[in-house]
């Protein structure tokens, strides 16, 4: 019994410690049943509060279109299908304040997978992982791209109005 005590404390501790958010939901409900300490850090969500409010990861995304991904995510794990991990905008709530205070955004990759057993779903589980460097690193790279095509596009005008103006002058 004590070492299974040391073992459980080994798992929570590598659980808590995760680079990741991982959470359990209910298969019938969708309800939050375990969330490790990670959320309180990128999300801001308490695990005690999580508790509380057992929705608090779908109304961590910030948008409509998010919620949705979410709750298809979601359902895709309820029927044990496949479903591929979605980006979402996720706003961090403002534990320093009051657990309730909306706070910044980021960006999360977040994928749900159903637990089975027997052909039967079990449990469903997700993790979320910050990916907000790079998707800000996307978005610089994109905006390199167009102003490299801008600078090609007006120095190819240019060429084209100084080929004429030379002639016009010799």
């Amino acid at each position: 019994l004590a070492r299974l005590r040391v073992l459980e404390q080994q798992h929570r501790t590598l659980l808590d410690n995760a680079p990741l958010v991982i959470f359990r939901l209910d298969p019938e409900s969708g309800e939050l049943l375990y969330i490790n300490r990670r959320a309180e850090q990128l999300l801001g969500i308490a695990q005690s509060f999580a508790c509380q409010h057992p929705d608090c990861l779908r109304a961590a995304h910030a948008d409509e279109a998010d919620r949705r991904s979410f709750d298809e995510a979601l359902n895709a794990a309820r029927r044990a299908a496949p479903h591929s991990a979605y980006e979402a905008r996720l706003t961090r709530r403002d534990v320093h304040e009051r657990q309730g205070a909306l706070g910044s955004d980021l960006t999360a990759s977040v994928q749900i997978y159903a637990l089975t057993e027997r052909e039967r779903v079990v449990g469903i589980e997700g993790i979320l992982a910050d990916v907000s460097a790079e998707h800000t690193a996307r978005l610089q790279l994109v905006q390199t791209d167009r102003l490299t095509t801008l600078g090609r596009l007006a120095a190819s005008v240019a060429h084209e109005i100084n080929n004429p103006a030379a002639f016009l002058m010799l």
